[in-house]
């Protein structure tokens, strides 16, 4: 009984299990309780002002809600946008067509197919601003066709309406409890850096296999995609963020550039792990390289590193940077020594040692690169950016990448439901079809952007169901029964905390969404306040057919599970191999990069459930990645050399001339994969490597100084990606690398570059 009471009344474990609940499920009920108090205001001040849609104020503070301040912020200027857009079509709409059914209808379908398409492809605040255009049509311009001596009073009472919310939803964010986006984007940097740490030292370590290395990349290529959001919010919520722009655009850069070095290792490291024991010789060379860098990388991983602490790691990678010169020279030379490499034949004494360049040239560009990246992070604290604050402001931004034949099919969808469910309405003459009409239109545009809309538009269905049940019982049971506003909000409480507490869990997202809307819609107070059971029950009837017919419908036009989408997305990732061949060159590695990875996260999203699909995927994103990045390099270094005026040879002339023709092989193979296609691409790379070995820089030149050393690294590189056993094109080829044969006497090494 004393050890039981003496570490009750000890503060100390209730001061951690405070702190642990604050940091996990409290921060989740401080959300919800903000929710509910911008709801709570939004009402009183709907009814204080005699506003006379008070539904719509407290609606538009529900949507407008989000965990940080800087994504409030954003989704109420593109609600403001798009509101306003919406109201002008709205009115347009009426006065043109309301003694004209068919045509208003009309008008409104092409109308929100427009907005579905322009959010499916913009999905950034501009998508929201699509959405909202849409979402104003069906939820005034609807009622206003009823009543057309009405429509100018309704569309200035909702938008007062959605601006009293938005106003409500921003200033309860932004002043109780706030949680900036700022410290979320610093924060979700950290845990990004220690992830990528974490994965890097498996991969070195010997310690992942190629399965589980490719769930990571695409858990990576999410998370840049999330933070990339989360950077664009915070920018317009701090002022300091919005200024700091162009140096967070570079951590982007040089964070996914470091991804494409650390792919573009892995890629050799289970081609080598794969082969006979002789091409070990290269992976324990490149292990004693590595060791410095293990060792930094572990510390990385056992430190919650954040932007102060980064200065003192990026010094050290300045260390690692030049003691790795060193070590590749070293080891070449213990290499070139070695008694298991001198039994062998020239020939695969020459193919190990490209093998062992390549690799440490991909290795000290992924260490360079993660000295750059810890550098620009470093500068994050401080009050000015590294060295590239001189330069120019980077053109360069995230580009998010969706087919257009997507866009438009989600666009057509909608289309096709809106004026289904319209001529349900038309040839049943039900009084209640406003509510059905505008229900469906309100659900597609909500869940347009949804990866699986149908599902999303199922689950809404459902939460609608549970707040018009909820909803009857507070409208005839409760509210009749009590007096004053607070006692009106406390019976209104429950739907609105269980509703946002599902929103919180993503498999219940659309369920409490439908919830809430659907209770705003039907069973909140109206200014005046109505409590007629027949009129409600109508309504709500009416409204959940609508969303359930909307899913149905949706679900068979044109899903997203169908195998044309899949690959048509595919098809827009292998295009990127002919972009890294002929776009600019300016900022060109970025530009891949973000496209490649946002069409990886999008699709798989798209693709959910879909295994074999999904594997296809990963397969063609590694060979896209692989080949797109080295073609870039390749042309960054033929630039190099291009600013040389020495005239050129006519080997010099058939070398370049070899590389276009390589790359034009390599453009037709990803446009239209077959295995004659494959067969020429393959069989010109290797002539180019060929011809490449007649031009190298001697043994004795530095290889940093070297362009043609490093472009046969890249070279080989490609070589490998086309014969790799587990891409694309492992149909096509039979053997990875071919298995190293003992000569019958050791052979004379090249001469070593010490």
């Amino acid at each position: 009984m004393s050890a039981f009471s003496e570490s009750y009344l000890t503060a100390q474990p209730h001061k951690q299990a405070i702190k642990a609940w604050l940091t996990n499920q409290g921060v989740s009920w401080i959300y919800v309780a903000k929710v509910l108090l911008a709801i709570t205001i939004s009402y009183w001040l709907a009814m204080f002002l005699q506003l006379p849609s008070t539904r719509s104020a407290a609606l538009t503070a529900l949507i407008v809600m989000q965990p940080q301040t800087g994504q409030v912020l954003t989704k109420s200027v593109a609600r403001i946008i798009g509101t306003v857009f919406g109201l002008a079509i709205s009115l347009l709409l009426v006065a043109l067509f309301h003694q004209h059914p068919v045509m208003f209808v009309l008008g409104t379908v092409l109308w929100c197919m427009f907005c579905i398409a322009g959010a499916v492809r913009y999905r950034d605040m501009r998508s929201y601003g699509f959405l909202l255009a849409g979402y104003t049509v069906g939820m005034i311009g609807i009622p206003a066709a009823m009543d057309p001596n009405i429509a100018v009073p309704v569309s200035i009472g909702r938008g007062l309406s959605v601006m009293l919310g938005i106003l409500c939803g921003g200033i309860i964010t932004a002043l109780v409890f706030p949680d900036t986006t700022e410290s979320a984007y610093k924060s979700l940097l950290s845990k990004r850096l220690s992830s990528f740490c974490e994965h890097s030292l498996a991969l070195f370590k010997h310690q992942i296999s190629p399965e589980a290395y490719q769930i990571a990349r695409l858990r990576f290529a999410s998370q840049a995609v999330m933070t990339e959001a989360v950077r664009q919010a915070a920018c317009i919520e701090d002022p300091h963020m919005h200024v700091m722009r162009n140096q967070l655009i570079r951590l982007t850069h040089n964070f996914m550039a470091l991804g494409t070095r650390l792919h573009a290792l892995s890629r050799l490291f289970f081609a080598i792990d794969a082969q006979p024991a002789k091409y070990q010789l290269i992976t324990h060379a490149v292990n004693r390289i590595n060791q410095p860098l293990i060792d930094l990388l572990e510390e990385l991983v056992a430190d919650d590193i954040n932007s102060p602490r980064a200065a003192s790691y990026q010094r050290r990678m300045d260390l690692i940077c030049m003691s790795a010169k060193l070590s590749i020279r070293e080891q070449r030379a213990q290499l070139l020594a070695a008694p298991d490499y001198l039994a062998l034949s020239a020939a695969n004494q020459q193919r190990l040692f490209e093998l062992y360049e390549t690799n440490v040239e991909l290795l000290f560009r992924f260490t360079d690169r993660l000295r750059i990246y810890l550098e620009e992070y470093a500068a994050l604290s401080q009050q000015q950016t590294p060295a590239q604050q001189d330069e120019p402001a980077p053109k360069w931004s995230w580009q998010s990448s969706v087919n257009s034949l997507y866009a438009l099919s989600c666009g057509l969808r909608a289309a096709i439901v809106i004026f289904a469910i319209y001529g349900m309405w038309y040839l049943s003459g039900w009084q209640g079809g406003t509510m059905f009409f505008q229900t469906a239109i309100i659900g597609l545009m909500l869940t347009a952007t949804s990866p699986a809309p149908h599902k999303m538009m199922v689950g809404m269905a459902q939460g609608a169901g549970l707040g018009y049940i909820i909803g009857f019982i507070i409208t005839f049971w409760l509210l009749p029964k009590v007096d004053g506003f607070p006692l009106m909000m406390a019976c209104m409480a429950p739907i609105f905390v269980l509703g946002t507490w599902l929103t919180l869990t993503p498999k219940y997202a659309g369920m409490g969404m439908g919830a809430m809307i659907n209770f705003s819609f039907v069973a909140s107070p109206a200014n005046p306040a109505e409590f007629d059971p027949a009129t409600f029950v109508n309504m709500a009837l009416s409204g959940y057919l609508g969303m359930i017919i909307a899913a149905v419908m949706s679900s068979l036009l044109f899903p997203p599970s169908g195998r044309w989408l899949s690959k048509a997305l595919i098809h827009d990732l292998r295009m990127l191999v002919p972009l890294a061949s002929k776009d600019n060159l300016r900022d060109l590695s970025a530009k891949i990069d973000s496209r490649c990875r946002d069409l990886l996260h999008h699709t798989y999203g798209l693709t959910m459930g879909q295994s074999v699909v999904q594997g296809r995927l990963l397969n063609w994103y590694s060979s896209v990645a692989s080949v797109s990045h080295a073609t870039v390099e390749i042309r960054q270094l033929l630039a190099q050399l291009n600013q040389d005026s020495t005239p050129l040879t006519i080997a010099e002339r058939r070398w370049r001339k070899s590389l276009v023709t390589m790359k034009s092989a390599l453009e037709l193979l990803y446009q239209t994969p077959n295995e004659r296609h494959y067969r020429h691409a393959l069989r010109l790379t290797e002539r180019v490597i060929a011809v490449t070995k007649c031009q190298l820089e001697p043994e004795t030149q530095l290889f940093d100084e070297s362009p043609k050393r490093q472009m046969m690294s890249y070279l080989h590189f490609i070589h490998a990606a086309l014969l790799d056993q587990v891409g694309p094109f492992k149909a096509y080829n039979k053997a990875f690398i071919p298995e190293l044969t003992a000569a019958p006497a050791p052979a004379i090494a090249p001469t070593v570059n010490t």
